[in-house]
């Protein structure tokens, strides 16, 4: 089954809640989401409320950029890892 781009709110409480302090708290300082282009826009709405809701959470210090395709996001992710 494909993803259609779009994100239960039971599954975004458990990123918000659960998943981002994981993240956090191993150390996680930065996040390329690589969302799908068929359904980018969908995709992106709801990355966006995923990024809402995890910076109204008081643990959340993850910076989060969104690409669509692989490469440019390791590139990006280099370059802010190389910079710490």
């Amino acid at each position: 089954m494909k993803w259609d781009g779009s994100l239960s709110e039971q599954s975004l409480k458990w990123l918000t809640e659960d998943f981002n302090i994981r993240c956090f708290n191993s150390g996680l300082t930065h996040l390329a989401l690589i969302l799908p282009e068929d359904k980018y826009t969908m995709a992106r709405m709801n990355a966006d409320i995923y990024t809402e809701e995890s910076k109204s959470k008081s643990t959340d210090k993850i910076i989060t950029q969104y690409f669509t395709d692989e490469e440019p996001a390791k590139a990006w992710l280099s370059d802010a890892l190389s910079g710490q």
